[in-house]
């Protein structure tokens, strides 16, 4: 029997609109393998007998809290498991969206074992010590805590990051990765002495996203190594866990044009040229499944990558952390593919150049979107947007999403010109500045208002009837030591002597 209340006030959704106040950005599921190692203590690896029964354990218990629940596939051969890994579909959030914050919890109990005296009526049977309180999305992931009788819990909510400007791999990024942590005895009702501890991690998708996620984190690799194959041929098109979009820098220091494409897999794998039905019937071996990835159809988008992959080798600055965890899977393959008997295309390794982009970090010689001189001043006013490749622009017309792309750069444009206008207008105020401290060390410091200024000049004043912003832009464009030259000039073309 389910502890704590299932009903529409506990429904994700009410949860949502109640605490998170509008849209913040992408969501993109990046959930890479803990491999049981979210906690201070290591979870107990499990074989293929004990994942099969947690895992129907996992899903009765959540089958109340989520619409539906897939887990990743793994390969055939994998012998043990440090985590299980659950994809639950959510109504709570959208796809362009994300919850921020990190919580983390622990379920207490009595040194007797006996629970603690429930708090109030959402804290039935035990309660919850809450480090970071405050938010009813904490209390929701409390109460599923109590369900599967977790000892403790943990939510990264910024585990990989939110839009990775960096691009140093699946991008843009924010986790919704929630991590239990609890004593299972494999015989329900069993009076085990020593109970396995598992780390059982439930990330929380959109509902029409799931079968997206369920073919991008299954297997482990799939997201890493698509997303880099697809940027390596166009550095706008970025594949993430929920969907494929347009992520483009049609202008300087303006935010990014983003567009949404797909996140229907049969649209993207006809698209890519992967054979979807041979993903369905599953995978034993890494060879097996990288020879899948390795054999699209001839003139897709992915055989144009692995063409230049193979010849090119792209190739990215050091990274540490996750990102060199994705480097290495990255790298890995990259070697399989152009090397390795079972790979189709060993036979066209060419020796070529080491090429000037890299797929883990999207970035391409030239490809600076910072257009500044070395005095930090903006340069030129944003006329034509930086241009889109072909394989992205292909993508546009193929999902006809063309006039929405030029609508989201004209809006950029406008943003553009505007942040433009503002510099130019410090600009001009810092090249007036220089103009009246030049006056000042000739002359003294000048008293000026908008008709006129008052100059001192060794034992005499002398004010000019000028038109100040004139004045300013003329005194800018000589030489210090003319500056008085110039003054008389202005006060022939118009200026009178008081």
């Amino acid at each position: 029997m389910l502890i704590g209340d299932t009903d529409t006030a506990w429904r994700p959704r009410w949860i949502w609109e109640d605490t998170t106040p509008g849209v913040v950005d992408t969501l993109t599921i990046v959930h890479l393998a803990m491999g049981g190692k979210v906690f201070d203590r290591p979870a107990a690896r499990l074989d293929n007998a004990q994942f099969s029964r947690l895992e129907t354990y996992c899903h009765r218990i959540l089958r109340p809290f989520f619409q539906d629940i897939l887990t990743n596939r793994h390969l055939g051969e994998k012998e043990t498991h440090g985590d299980i890994d659950l994809l639950c579909a959510w109504d709570g959030v959208d796809v362009g969206t994300y919850i921020r914050g990190q919580d983390r919890g622990r379920v207490l109990e009595e040194a007797d074992g006996a629970a603690t005296q429930p708090t109030g009526e959402e804290d039935q049977g035990a309660s919850v010590k809450r480090l970071f309180e405050g938010t009813q999305f904490t209390a929701w992931i409390e109460c599923i805590a109590r369900n599967f009788k977790a000892e403790e819990w943990t939510r990264l909510g910024t585990e990989v990051g939110r839009d990775n400007e960096a691009g140093d791999g699946p991008s843009p990024s924010a986790s919704h990765s929630n991590h239990m942590g609890l004593r299972w005895e494999e015989e329900e009702g069993s009076k085990h002495p020593d109970p396995t501890f598992c780390q059982v991690d439930l990330a929380l998708i959109p509902p029409a996203a799931l079968a997206f996620s369920h073919f991008m984190f299954s297997y482990g690799q799939t997201l890493i190594i698509l997303f880099s194959a697809i940027r390596s041929l166009s550095p706008s098109l970025t594949l993430g866990g929920t969907h494929l979009e347009i992520v483009h820098p049609s202008y300087a220091n303006v935010p990014r044009v983003r567009v949404f494409l797909t996140l229907d897999v049969s649209e993207l794998c006809e698209w890519l040229g992967l054979d979807l039905g041979k993903w369905r019937s599953g995978f034993n071996e890494l060879q097996e499944y990288w020879t899948w990835l390795a054999t699209p159809k001839p003139g897709s988008v992915l055989h144009q990558a692995w063409n230049i992959v193979v010849r090119y080798r792209p190739s990215g600055p050091k990274v540490s952390g996750q990102a060199k965890r994705r480097r290495q899977v990255w790298d890995e393959f990259q070697v399989w593919l152009a090397t390795s008997e079972q790979s189709p295309w060993a036979e066209t390794r060419g020796e070529g150049v080491e090429a000037g982009t890299s797929a883990l970090r999207g970035e391409t010689d030239g490809g600076s979107q910072d257009l500044r001189d070395q005095s930090g001043d903006t340069m030129g006013r944003p006329e034509d947007p930086v241009p889109l490749d072909e394989i992205a622009r292909q993508a546009l017309v193929r999902w006809g999403r063309q006039n929405e792309f030029d609508r989201a750069v004209l809006s950029a444009k406008r943003t553009a010109f505007e942040r433009w206008e503002r510099q130019d207008r410090r600009r001009r105020n810092r090249e007036a500045q220089r103009a009246r401290q030049a006056l000042w060390d000739d002359f003294g410091e000048p008293y000026c208002t908008k008709h006129y200024c008052v100059i001192p000049r060794n034992d005499r004043v002398s004010l000019w009837v000028v038109d100040a912003t004139l004045l300013s832009d003329e005194l800018g464009r000589e030489r210090k030591e003319s500056t008085w030259f110039r003054f008389q000039h202005i006060k022939k073309q118009g200026g009178n002597q008081a």
